[in-house]
């Protein structure tokens, strides 16, 4: 395919002073997602950034990046109980009317923050990558990372890239105004899977004046600014020099729906509050659920049952086994999961393999059948609990003592123990430094909890 986008983000053209021995790079927009100073933007804003920051506020740091779907999020040091925004609670419709915002053009333009009106051309991006909304608000380079928003002030994406003129130049055909975003329920995901709590804004909300709209999202927008140790001075910079680079094109629906299967089933592993938040937006209001149509509240109403019968869970979707078909937006996906369960109360253990297989409509990323059976004689593989283990050992060992996601993973590591010991293995033998041990079936020499 030709290269006919280019992300959206500036080069250092702006600003006095960066980190002591660092120089601007180039700047972005982010925006908060939640209270606790999470702030969402692309992940090509950050690459490359040996630190981040957002003026007035502080430093930008505990990057979580998406590469493939072109996403990120920051912990904004001032950010705490600032405004944030709520997605979308559901599928964006053609024509409707939006508004980005962002820091476009900074050091040429002022530092303001900016908003461009405009409607929702196509619900589908350029080769019919469904992960895109192609709007006609105009952005410029620093917009990448802004929100955009409906009338009601929801998010229904996140600005990420431009069509360029080298299309003019392969077919005659000058582009105006042919702007992408990353539609709202990718995002979504993309927050369920990394565990980053944030809100989705009921529908039927007033709608607002340009004016209005903007007095209510611009507190939550901010300017992030990336500064690399390596990069020319921001006086020297040239502004026509832009990073051209267009948006992973190769992920589709299927990819999509991937994201989604583990994210449920790590979910469904958490502390039953983080479970059933995430259930609780899983599902469509009505569904096939187990050969019944029945709706999500039964659904959730069967779930949460389950939860406080066995707290304790850990579900892994076996090595090799998950196959994601996709039809448009529509994707049936099966696998085979290891599961685990503990009753602390009733003193019960479980575990068992199950074919697992749901329907997920990736435009509103939601359930909309979900079946399987118990693979009778067969006891769980722990290898996906080990590995969720590990992961989460290293997030909390490796991640800074005071921030909220080391404390996150630190919890959901301590859950994960508990289901590995409830299954019978055992962290460390007697004499064993800490650096030597590891989890194994335990024995008669094995510390036990």
């Amino acid at each position: 395919m030709r290269r006919w986008f280019w992300s959206i983000c500036v080069a250092a053209v702006l600003l006095a002073g960066g980190a002591a021995g660092q120089s601007p790079s180039g700047s972005g927009t982010a925006f908060f997602i939640n209270s606790d100073g999470w702030a969402l933007t692309n992940a090509h804003v950050i690459d490359g950034c040996s630190s981040a920051s957002v003026p007035s506020l502080g430093a930008a740091t505990d990057r979580i990046v998406d590469k493939q779907n072109d996403l990120a999020v920051v912990k904004v040091a001032g950010g705490a109980g600032k405004p944030f925004l709520r997605l979308h609670s559901g599928p964006s419709r053609l024509g409707d009317d939006i508004a980005a915002f962002g820091y476009p053009l900074g050091g040429l333009l002022s530092d303001s923050i900016k908003v461009t009106t405009g409607n929702i051309n196509s619900l589908i991006g350029i080769e019919n990558d469904t992960r895109y909304l192609q709007i006609s608000a105009p952005l410029q380079p620093g917009n990448s990372g802004g929100p955009v928003v409906d009338r009601t002030g929801s998010v229904v994406g996140v600005a990420t890239a431009v069509l360029v003129s080298t299309l003019a130049d392969n077919t005659g055909i000058p582009p105006q105004n042919v702007n992408f975003a990353i539609r709202s329920s990718v995002v979504e995901i993309f927050l369920q899977s990394r565990s980053i709590e944030y809100e989705v804004q009921p529908s039927g909300g007033d709608v607002l004046s340009t004016a209005d709209l903007a007095e209510l999202i611009a507190p939550a927008v901010v300017q992030l600014i990336c500064q690399n140790e390596d990069a020319p001075a921001a006086a020297n910079a040239d502004p026509g020099k832009q990073k051209r680079a267009r948006p992973n094109t190769q992920v589709s629906g299927e990819a999509l729906a991937t994201e989604f299967a583990y994210a449920y089933h790590d979910a469904w592993s958490l502390p039953n509050d983080q479970a059933l938040a995430f259930m609780s937006k899983a599902y469509r209001d009505s569904l096939e659920f187990y050969g019944k149509n029945i709706s999500a509240a039964a659904v959730m109403s069967e779930k949460q049952e389950f939860a406080e019968r066995w707290p304790v869970r850990s579900y892994s979707i076996r090595e090799g086994s998950l196959s994601v078909v996709c039809h448009g937006a529509d994707c049936s996906v099966s696998a085979i999961t290891d599961w685990f369960a503990f009753s602390p109360l009733r003193n019960k253990r479980a575990n068992g393999a199950a074919e697992f297989k749901f329907s997920l409509n990736t435009d509103r990323m939601t359930i909309t059948r979900e079946t399987g059976k118990v693979l009778k004689g067969q006891r769980a593989d722990p290898t996906g609990m080990l590995k969720r283990w590990q992961h989460l050992n290293s997030d909390c060992r490796g991640g800074s003592g005071d921030e909220q996601a080391t404390w996150k993973a630190c919890d959901e590591r301590e859950h994960t123990a508990e289901s590995l010991s409830a299954a019978g293995w055992c962290y460390g033998r007697k004499g064993e430094y800490g650096y030597q041990m590891e989890w194994h079936r335990c024995k008669a020499n094995s510390l036990r909890n």
